[in-house]
């Protein structure tokens, strides 16, 4: 009992009082011997906490008894005083010069409540990152005995990262833990998916969260860079509604103007954009004022350049106003490629104004346009303003040009309004007015030199309406040099009407003399029909109104129910097949056509298959087996069957009026 005595005393001495001392003599009754137990109790645990709380930490987190083995997916194991550590990624984890942060909760669990609360700064937190990257902690909350920080990891696009992914390493830094805590879960390690659009291998996503980010850095004047990366849509995306008359984009790519070659600009869209089959909706450009400059090169894009490729992409209620170079998709296409894409909706401007493309002076491919084309100006279309070659493409919708100056509303077409090399398995259908010249169901005007502008295995259901040069498929058809300016395997099925030179498929086919040599190859209409009415003052026929110099018509079939001069008309040049023709040979036309004023028929058969009447053929005779295989031979793309019209890979009815 003296020795009990005695270690009270000292731990007394050692620590703040735990019992109250006494100068009364002891007794030994039962209570002052449980009194007496409490106390030697109370000591022995206090000199147990004071030789644990002596014990050295260790550099490698020592005395934690192995209990931070992680074995829960990134969650050290927690007990009394164990911390545990979690990393939860609160948004995809990708990082791109447009998706510049990545963000993660750290949540930090085992905190005694009053350390919980109290701890304040990012400070026990330790993160490593790549070159490249930069990263900040921020606190978030406290929950009882639990601590989550934000993790922030940046990239600012501007150094390319060595691989696909990214790490990010996380652990508690020991040497800043409040006392009495451990932590043994080692680092916590994650990817991140890194791309900077610098190889097509590796584009940019583009995203509903990030569309606006993407329209910002694609058409910042101090991010050339920007233009020539690569992206690749991830989803379908609505843009958001904005009042009429107002805009929610802007055309990406920032134009120079003055002096210098789009194709070498940095200012245009250089890069590759992959609609990756998914749509983009609502696009709003309203930029009608010609007093800007910036109002042209309106779209989507405003200018492609170089290499640029734009596929798979589609832009659903699309209404675009700009003044010149103004497309759905892209206003100015030099130097690129644009194919797999389609556009629906409306498109108003100026010159070069087109349902998917302005100008294109490349390739358009695989690609088409439901929308509703308005011009003051000229070169006009429902797929394209003008363009080098069209492919396995198609335009429906009204296309209109209503200028009133002089030199206006020329080259306008359902599909594009001028063709410089191919238009081929294409075709249009809707309408088409114009005040102006060289208008057609197809094609404007199909301008050949060298071996380039031929339109071949297409065709138009378009009623045409302009004044000069208007036809059924194709307005113009000029071949300026050898093996230029054909028109070929193709039918026109809309009424065309207009002033000079007006044709069911070609309104003024024109072939180049050169030093008065005939010259073959230039201005040729071949294997191919129409079926709609034809009306005009002069020149006036079924297949071709006028067709001048060594320009050729052959092989073809009027089968127009009417081909006429307007009242008060009394003009000669009028003609089942041409109103106004030589070098024809091999054509026929329909014994019944009416003729050739609008207020009577007449009969202007027998005359020949050389003639511009053409060789007569009776409703029984075009019925016939083998009718059109004996015209337009059996090599090329005509699917055809006995009694109907032929077409690509399908047939139809023969229309009402022929029995």
């Amino acid at each position: 009992m003296e020795q009990a005595t005695s270690n009270k005393q000292q731990a007394t001495s050692n620590k703040q009082q735990v019992t109250a001392t006494s100068n009364k003599p002891e007794t030994h009754s039962p209570k002052s011997f449980f009194v007496k137990r409490l106390a030697l109790g109370v000591l022995c645990t206090l000199l147990l906490s004071m030789a644990l709380s002596a014990c050295p930490e260790g550099g490698d987190n020592g005395g934690n008894g192995g209990n931070g083995d992680n074995t829960n997916g990134g969650v050290a194991n927690n007990t009394g005083g164990h911390l545990s550590l979690e990393v939860i990624p609160t948004n995809k984890p990708t990082l791109s010069p447009i998706d510049k942060v990545a963000t993660f909760e750290l949540k930090v669990s085992g905190f005694a409540s009053n350390d919980a609360a109290r701890l304040e700064g990012p400070g026990i937190v330790k993160v490593t990152v790549q070159d490249g990257l930069w990263y900040r902690v921020d606190d978030k909350s406290t929950t009882g005995t639990t601590k989550v920080f934000v993790l922030s990891v940046n990239y600012d696009g501007t150094k390319s990262l060595p691989g696909a992914q990214a790490a990010v390493g996380v652990e508690l830094d020991i040497k800043n833990l409040p006392k009495d805590h451990r932590y043994s879960g080692g680092i916590q390690t994650t990817s991140i998916d890194v791309v900077d659009g610098k190889d097509r291998n590796r584009p940019i996503p583009v995203t509903k969260d990030n569309i606006q980010a993407f329209n910002f850095y694609t058409t910042d004047p101090n991010s050339s860079h920007a233009r020539g990366q690569h992206y690749i849509l991830t989803e379908n995306i609505v843009l958001p509604s904005v009042a009429q008359g107002k805009s929610n984009w802007t055309a990406i790519g920032s134009i120079s103007y003055g002096a210098g070659a789009l194709y070498d600009s940095f200012d245009a869209f250089y890069g590759s954009f992959n609609g990756n089959g998914f749509t983009i909706s609502g696009l709003r450009i309203h930029a009608p004022d010609a007093a800007y400059e910036e109002n042209n090169y309106q779209g989507f894009f405003r200018a492609l350049s170089r290499d640029a490729v734009v596929e798979n992409l589609g832009l659903l209620d699309v209404n675009v106003t700009g003044v010149n170079y103004v497309g759905g998709l892209v206003g100015h296409a030099t130097g690129s490629v644009v194919r797999n894409c389609y556009v629906t909706g409306k498109v108003t401007g100026v010159n070069y104004v087109g349902g998917l493309v302005g100008l294109s002076p490349k390739p358009v491919q695989n690609s088409f346009a439901k929308v509703d084309v308005s011009s003051t100006g000229n070169y006009v279309g429902g797929l394209t303003g003008s363009s080098q070659t069209v492919q396995n493409s198609y335009a429906t919708g009204t296309v209109t040009s209503t200028g009133t100056g002089t030199g206006t509303g020329n080259n306008v077409g359902g599909l594009t309004g001028y063709s410089s090399q191919t238009v081929q398995n294409s075709y249009a259908e809707g309408t088409v007015t114009s005040t102006g010249n060289n208008v057609g169901g197809l094609v404007g005007q199909n301008y050949g030199y060298g071996s380039g502008g031929i339109v071949q295995n297409s065709y138009a259901a378009v009623k045409v309406t302009g004044n000069n040069h208007v036809g059924g498929l194709v307005g113009k058809n000029y071949g300026a040099a050898s093996g230029a300016g054909i028109v070929r395997n193709s039918y026109a099925t809309g009424d065309v009407s207009g002033n000079e030179e007006v044709g069911g498929l070609v309104g003024h086919n024109y072939g180049w003399d050169m030093y008065d040599n005939l010259n073959a190859g230039t201005g040729v209409v071949q294997n191919s029909y129409a079926t709609g009415s034809v009306s005009g003052n002069n020149d006036v026929g079924g297949i071709v109104g006028w067709n001048e110099s060594v320009a050729k018509v052959q092989n073809c079939v009027a089968l127009n129910p009417s081909v006429y001069r307007k009242t008060g008309s009394s003009s000669p040049y009028i003609g089942r097949v041409a109103g106004d023709s030589i070098n024809n040979a091999s054509n026929y036309a329909f014994l019944n056509m009416s003729g050739p004023i609008s207020t009577q028929s007449s009969a202007w058969s027998g005359q020949g298959s050389t003639h511009r009447n053409g060789q007569d053929m009776s409703g029984a005779q075009l019925k016939a087996a083998n009718s059109f295989q004996n015209v337009f031979g059996t090599n090329g793309p005509w699917t055809f069957a006995t009694g109907r019209l032929p077409g690509f890979g399908e047939t139809f009815a023969m229309p009402s009026h022929i029995q």
